[in-house]
């Protein structure tokens, strides 16, 4: 994960987020938090309501990420 303030070399503009922009590579957009004014660090996982939905915080859930395994397609995130 990493705060964007620059898009192509100019400012990040207000329409995509800007002055400064959560980017969180791998998971729903929503996580891309826009408009970002402060980072509060904990130390749980706090989970919104797609994740309480489907069990996972990752852009496919888990239970699809089986389904494309048996298929040979894997969509899960590389590993850091």
């Amino acid at each position: 994960m990493f705060v964007a303030y620059r898009l192509q070399g100019a400012e990040l503009p207000k329409d995509n987020g800007g002055p400064l922009r959560l980017i969180v590579p791998f998971y729903f957009g929503y996580k891309w938090v826009k408009w970002l004014k402060r980072i509060h660090v904990t130390k749980e996982k706090e989970l919104g309501h797609l994740e309480k939905e489907w069990g996972d915080n990752i852009l496919v859930p888990a239970k699809y990420l089986e389904k494309y395994a048996q298929m040979e397609i894997d969509l899960s995130p590389p590993s850091v």
